[in-house]
């Protein structure tokens, strides 16, 4: 099994989250084959794809996005996988006010975040943000281009890449998952 771990980034990861990559590699390595990729770019949305097109075209059978900012246990990968979810992420929440978490159900109109949800749970939601997203090559393949995009809802509602990619997914018949089992922290001016 290979996974592509990325990093999709403006500027530069922060130190602690580079430590979470390297202690996270330092556990997975005698599990799995593994390479970390660091995409910087302006847009998101371009280098979110622009690392879709590396996974397919380099034979990974799933691709692991992290953000350049969130910090996590080792073993957090390894427990992702073994939940065998096509789209599964951790939780965690905006690092700044509010302190959403960054799930939602959609109501039919709009994205709503899921400010009740279980705890110590793996459960189903209608879009997580890629922060910690590890998704299976074969959502990947089926999905066509763009992967990550930007979408005005008749509402008005402004979708992020992050909720493109889940209705697409939706639509293609997957799930989105999250685990709150496995604590994921935002960095930003606190932990949150």
């Amino acid at each position: 099994m290979r996974i592509l771990i990325a990093v999709p980034t403006y500027e530069y990861i922060h130190p602690d989250t580079a430590l979470s990559i390297l202690k996270m590699g330092m556990v997975s390595f005698q599990h799995f084959d593994f390479s970390v990729h660091v995409h910087s770019h302006s847009l998101i949305h371009e280098a979110r794809n622009a690392i879709v097109k590396k996974c397919l075209d380099e034979k990974y059978d799933y691709l692991f996005f992290l953000d350049s900012d969130v910090i996590f246990q080792d073993t957090l990968l390894l427990y992702l996988l073994q939940l065998n979810k096509e789209i599964i992420g951790g939780l965690y929440f905006r690092k700044r006010h509010p302190f959403d978490p960054l799930i939602t159900k959609f109501d039919g109109k709009e994205y709503q975040p899921m400010y009740e949800y279980p705890k110590n749970s793996t459960f189903e939601v209608d879009s997580i943000a890629m922060g910690c997203t590890l998704i299976k090559r074969e959502v990947l393949e089926k999905m066509k281009d763009p992967h990550f995009w930007y979408e005005i809802l008749p509402s008005g509602q402004h979708l992020g890449e992050d909720t493109y990619f889940c209705r697409k997914a939706t639509e293609l018949g997957y799930k989105i998952w999250c685990s709150s089992y496995t604590p994921v922290y935002h960095i930003g001016r606190q932990l949150v």
